[in-house]
């Protein structure tokens, strides 16, 4: 789920390149940066080690983790290139860390967050800190329609909500505690979960069938109440880091762009199976 509040998290990814040579198949090669190359064995190998997203063709994640890996070489050989691999050998051991070290150098060092950028924000985005009718609820995921009626239907029959959570949800954040989300008000969620959310008439209903991005879910209402507004100096931390996630996503992104017009890179798609 999506909240107004997203912490910047520049995820990287390692993975061994090898150096192109003649008997290297076009096939097998997903990606050229330069004389370096991603192959589809090297891309599977990492595709096998990371969580995956339920609801999303695997050819889709597998695009989206290649421009990762791409990402993350460019990065790598331009903290090589400025010298950070020189340093302190006790200290500099993996790739990671110079990788590190350069987003550190060239984004982290150049985002400055003042008051009046905090207080900007919270003029412009008054409405997420008025006070507002808020919602909780739990919610049971899964990655077909006929699921989700079946569990419609066991729970109509009186089976228990938060049990059915623990066995049946893939939503691996909230299974444990029987689905359950807290408290969210109009604006945190995805739409089309949020819609349904706030439809629910009485506590301790449940919905019908509801699909989003990421599966099909069934919501119960847990409870309603009215969050108070929030003053500007109760959340300035909150905004703090919100303002900061933002501003570093966008020198982030400026510089990517500009290393990648430094290096030559071309991708395979058509070879991800």
């Amino acid at each position: 789920m999506k909240t107004h509040f997203k912490y910047v998290s520049l995820i990287i990814i390692s993975i061994s390149l090898i150096n192109i040579t003649g008997c290297e198949e076009k096939k097998d090669v997903v990606a050229k940066i330069n004389n370096d190359v991603i192959t589809i064995d090297n891309l599977n190998a990492r595709f096998k080690m990371i969580p995956k997203t339920q609801g999303v063709d695997e050819k889709q994640q597998k695009n989206q983790l290649l421009i990762t890996l791409v990402n993350y070489h460019i990065l790598l050989k331009e903290a090589k290139k400025l010298g950070f691999d020189k340093q302190d050998q006790y200290v500099i051991q993996t790739n990671q860390i110079l990788v590190n070290m350069l987003i550190r150098e060239k984004i982290q060092k150049n985002v400055q967050v003042s008051d009046e950028d905090l207080k900007a924000y919270y003029s412009k985005n008054v409405n997420l800190f008025k006070s507002v009718e808020q919602r909780r609820a739990q919610h049971i995921l899964v990655s077909s329609e006929k699921e989700a009626k079946s569990i419609i239907a066991r729970l109509q029959k009186g089976d228990d909500f938060s049990n059915l959570a623990k066995e049946l949800s893939i939503d691996q954040a909230t299974k444990s505690k029987g689905g359950e989300l807290g408290w969210f008000v109009p604006g945190m969620l995805v739409p089309e979960f949020e819609k349904a959310a706030f439809g629910i008439g009485r506590k301790g209903s449940i919905s019908s069938s509801v699909k989003t991005q990421f599966g099909y879910h069934i919501i119960k209402l847990m409870d309603v109440s009215t969050r108070p507004k929030v003053g500007y100096d109760q959340a300035k931390d909150q905004i703090f880091r919100t303002v900061q996630n933002q501003k570093q996503t966008e020198v982030f992104s400026n510089y990517l762009k500009q290393l990648k017009e430094k290096y030559k890179i071309t991708t395979f798609t058509d070879n991800i199976m």
